[in-house]
């Protein structure tokens, strides 16, 4: 595996986190769609109840959160890939899975990794690309 593949890999649990947020807030958005109700009394005439409108709020309920549970899944495959990978490499290296745990599994900034461990901004970024390297190697 490439270095470029490994950061690949590494990257995409974060990735799949953020769609899993983005698609929460579209079911919270679609709920509150199908539950509104409003009344509002007027003497003008209006366009009158539209029941499709309501269905296909429905339909597209039911469309996210078949996505949402599909993305769980994928985020549950994902990280205990990446989890295994990292147990292995606390054998060889014990700083690089921290590091990289910290990264790609916790989402924190270089700048936090540094802070949590006490180090220099410029030695966790060279710790986070040694740790890659070793990542690739596995």
């Amino acid at each position: 595996m490439t270095i470029s593949e490994a950061k690949k890999e590494l990257k995409s649990y974060g990735m799949i986190l953020r769609e899993e947020k983005d698609t929460e807030e579209e079911i919270d958005r679609l709920k509150s769609r199908c539950t509104k109700v409003t009344a509002t009394f007027s003497d003008m005439p209006s366009g009158g109840y539209n029941p499709k409108k309501l269905e296909d709020a429905i339909a597209d309920l039911v469309d996210e959160t078949e996505k949402y549970f599909k993305l769980l899944d994928k985020e549950k495959t994902i990280k205990a890939k990446i989890k295994y990978k990292l147990d292995k490499l606390e054998d060889i290296n014990y700083d690089a899975r921290v590091v990289l745990n910290k990264r790609y599994i916790l989402l924190k900034s270089v700048y936090e990794i540094a802070y949590d461990l006490n180090i220099s901004d410029r030695h966790a970024k060279r710790l986070l690309r040694e740790a890659i390297l070793e990542y690739s190697k596995l």
